[in-house]
């Protein structure tokens, strides 16, 4: 089985009925490419579809919404600029916390790529081997 499809079962067993899923659409996740000019891993693609558009409740006090990918991975390059610390070209941005704690893959490293970290004030580190670790980190009862 993928990494891809182990990630979006992994995810689909957290669905709530009171915290719909809304999936973005294929369309809308290759638009994202195209903003990023950067190619989705495919554990990544899964993981946004298996997260939702939103996140719900999963992550509460975390942005890990789809339709602010954009804007985390834009932020995060201006933040950590001025830290004299620059996020690499391949990243995406994908997790933010309070705009000080960024997760992000970089996307020419597979399809199931290492997770890194930034703190404001902390160098980068790898914080998850993959991806799909990330993920099991955060729900090891699944």
């Amino acid at each position: 089985m993928s990494s891809a499809l182990l990630l979006a079962r992994r995810f689909a067993a957290l669905v709530d009925e009171t915290d719909p899923l809304v999936q973005p659409t294929d369309d809308e996740i290759n638009e994202l490419e195209r903003a990023l000019k950067l190619r989705i891993p495919s554990a990544l693609r899964a993981y946004f579809l298996a997260m939702g558009r939103y996140g719900g409740t999963r992550l509460v006090g975390t942005t890990t919404s789809f339709d602010q990918v954009t804007i985390m991975t834009r932020d995060a390059r201006t933040t950590m600029e001025r830290w004299k610390q620059p996020l690499p070209d391949d990243a995406i941005v994908f997790v933010s916390h309070q705009g000080y704690d960024f997760l992000f893959v970089r996307t020419k490293e597979g399809a199931n790529p290492p997770v890194y970290r930034w703190v404001e004030g902390d160098p980068i580190k790898r914080a998850y081997k993959t991806l799909l670790e990330y993920v099991e980190s955060l729900f090891p009862d699944i």
